[in-house]
């Protein structure tokens, strides 16, 4: 079997399967249970892996609640969520690499954990000024290292800021901690495994990037499916309903029995 991986351009899509499709939920300890009860009963397998603007206001005095905050240092400095850790997505990235965007080694990524002052048993809530790529890259990366509490923002700040809930400017203190990262080689495919996998039918390629990039060239029997397709309509996009992501999949060939390679 191919190992799965989601490009930077659509970690949001493991949100949504890895909820719906693999039924990979962890058991949630009482303190950390995220009420779901805006979210639709027929919804997601693994609700607790997208988080509704009131939960995160009701527990941001939570103690192992750590929240973390995408955007650019300038857009962090100007207004964010009380208690957030500033982590511009750039700084997730292979310091040692020439090539972009490449992943953080695991020493790279257990400094920059522990500098926040997150450890493994945080419950971690990332969230961007919408739902973005990068909030989706950061989860997938979080994912990766083996980190078993990580969400995402539903509507990211400019959600929170529409209900009128509290901006400040004040950055939290940080007290430094030992981070401990987990690697799991089943999140990332390498360029081998895709090209032996392509010929395979229990295999689905799925290119996330726009028809036009796509049209331009795309690795063979790819789908393609923009990331943009699983949001919502309207000013603040959040993830669309679990009945229509479940259609969107099946219609596209992406179904339980299939492994995937996102890209």
């Amino acid at each position: 079997m191919i190992k799965r991986v989601s490009a930077c351009v659509l970690v949001l899509i493991l949100v949504i399967m890895l909820g719906m499709l693999a039924g990979c939920q962890e058991k949630e300890t009482e303190k950390t249970k995220v009420d779901t009860t805006s979210i639709p009963k027929e919804a997601y397998t693994n609700p607790d892996l997208l988080v509704e603007t009131r939960w995160l206001d009701d527990h941001l005095g939570d103690e192992d609640i750590k929240v973390i905050d995408v955007r650019i240092t300038q857009d962090y400095e100007g207004g964010h969520i009380r208690e957030a850790l500033s982590l511009p997505i750039g700084k997730t990235d292979d310091a040692d690499s020439s090539t972009e965007a490449i992943v953080a080694s695991k020493k790279q990524f257990e400094e920059l954990m522990g500098s926040l002052g997150i450890t493994s048993d945080s419950r971690v809530v990332i969230y961007d000024a919408k739902i973005t790529p990068f909030a989706g890259r950061l989860f997938w990366i979080m994912e990766y290292y083996g980190h078993k509490q990580v969400s995402i923002l539903n509507g990211g700040l400019e959600e929170w800021k529409t209900e009128g809930r509290e901006i400040v400017k004040d950055e939290p203190s940080i007290k430094e901690t030992t981070y401990t990262a987990d690697p799991d080689a089943s999140k990332i495919a390498t360029r081998k495994e895709v090209e032996e996998g392509l010929d395979k039918e229990d295999i689905v390629l799925v290119d996330t990037r726009p028809p036009d990039e796509f049209n331009g060239g795309h690795l063979p029997g790819a789908i393609q499916m923009d990331w943009t397709e699983l949001l919502t309509d309207g000013d603040i996009p959040v993830i669309r309903p679990a009945g229509e992501l479940g259609k969107l999949f099946k219609d596209a060939g992406i179904t339980e029995d299939k492994d995937l390679v996102l890209y």
